[in-house]
């Protein structure tokens, strides 16, 4: 009972991890799009 719960809980965080992951991808890339727009205008 304890390892499944300990392994739902690693799963739940490899989850939240890659979630995390993909929103810092996409908010570099955001970053990324305004300074290239700045520098450009």
């Amino acid at each position: 009972m304890v390892q499944l719960k300990q392994g739902r809980f690693e799963e739940a965080l490899a989850n939240f991890e890659h979630t995390l992951k993909i929103e810092l991808s996409i908010g570099n890339a955001a970053d990324i799009a305004t300074t290239y727009n700045n520098i450009g205008g």
